[in-house]
């Protein structure tokens, strides 16, 4: 890695060596390397919408749901397209519903609150793109994983009425 680094600060634009540096680091199961070179990137090219999503990619793989959501968050002021911006929304939705439907033992406020942040990036989605079937589907497997959130049957049954709708959408 450190060969990678040395090479990297004399050629900084070779993007071979810097996919084979981070594959190394992730491999290897040195996150926080790959997201101090993309943080040193991110100085280098302010804005970077590819940096950004690499930042948040790697702090996902790192198990860092927050910080993934923060850059992807960041990454959706700087894309210049409804297309981009509502592909970052669906990313953030697809990366919520992974999180809850790993962890059924996160329950009640918590997951209530994961879920709204997840269907709220899925809402955003939908506006920007309306017929793509891939948002719906996340829209009604989070409304799935919310309606697990609560011991209360009639919220419960309120959340799989509104995962169905989006379910029978396309």
């Amino acid at each position: 890695i450190d060969a990678f680094d040395k090479y990297m600060t004399a050629f900084p634009d070779d993007t071979i060596a810097r996919d084979l540096m981070i594959d190394t680091y992730i491999n290897s199961g040195r996150h926080m390397g790959a997201i101090e070179y993309f943080k040193k990137e991110l100085a280098r090219q302010p804005g970077s919408v590819e940096v950004l999503g690499q930042l948040a990619k790697v702090a996902l793989l790192a198990g860092d749901y927050d910080e993934a959501l923060r850059w992807n968050l960041q990454r959706v002021e700087f894309e210049t397209t409804d297309d981009a911006k509502a592909e970052v929304f669906f990313a953030i939705g697809g990366m919520t519903w992974s999180r809850l439907f790993a962890r059924p033992d996160l329950l009640g406020l918590e997951r209530v609150k994961l879920a709204d942040q997840g269907l709220a990036a899925l809402a955003h989605a939908a506006r920007l793109r309306p017929t793509h079937q891939d948002t719906f589907t996340f829209l009604n497997l989070l409304y799935r994983e919310r309606a697990k959130s609560t011991l209360n049957s009639l919220v419960g049954a309120a959340d799989l009425a509104s995962a169905e709708l989006y379910r029978k959408k396309y």
